[in-house]
């Protein structure tokens, strides 16, 4: 059940791996509707965000905010998943060949991936690291990085997309 390294030897396709990366963008982002509400009456959103100014100005520009949407956002999804699940995971996986390694493995990688959304406050952690710990659930069953680069893409460029539409 439990594999020491997820690699090429699994069999998929590159259009099967972009279904997945694209079924699993309503479950993430619909668990990112139903906790944002409840998570910010906990934790208050911060009251100045560098990165809330950044996409603010990049959506007056239409020509900076096609090029994050575009190559921006590609490249930085693929190198995240790429390094935090790929790399991260299964360098962690060939420390110890048991289960409860491979759990915990899985939600420090989650964690980490809260903690790198620290600019988001509380509660914007909490909710990445929920996505964080549901794509490495999936990696960890497949042991293919392009769903959750896919996954990743949409889920990030569907937030942008949201904040440009109500700037302009």
């Amino acid at each position: 059940m439990w594999r020491k390294d997820p690699g090429p030897e699994l069999k998929g396709t590159w259009w099967k791996d972009i279904l997945i990366g694209i079924a699993l963008v309503p479950v993430t982002l619909g668990i990112f509707l139903l906790l944002r509400d409840p998570l910010y009456s906990l934790f208050p959103r911060p009251e100045t965000s560098a990165i809330g100014d950044f996409f603010y100005q990049v959506s007056l520009n239409p020509k900076y905010f096609y090029l994050l949407l575009g190559p921006g956002l590609l490249i930085g999804a693929a190198i995240w998943e790429e390094l935090n699940r790929a790399f991260l995971l299964s360098r962690l996986w060939k420390i110890a060949d048991h289960q409860a390694w491979r759990w915990f493995s899985i939600l420090l990688a989650a964690i980490l991936n809260g903690l790198v959304h620290m600019y988001q406050g509380p509660a914007g952690m909490i909710n990445t690291g929920i996505y964080g710990l549901i794509v490495a659930i999936l990696y960890n069953k497949s042991g293919r990085v392009l769903p959750m680069m896919t996954a990743h893409y949409l889920h990030a460029a569907l937030q942008i997309v949201a904040a440009y539409l109500t700037v302009n």
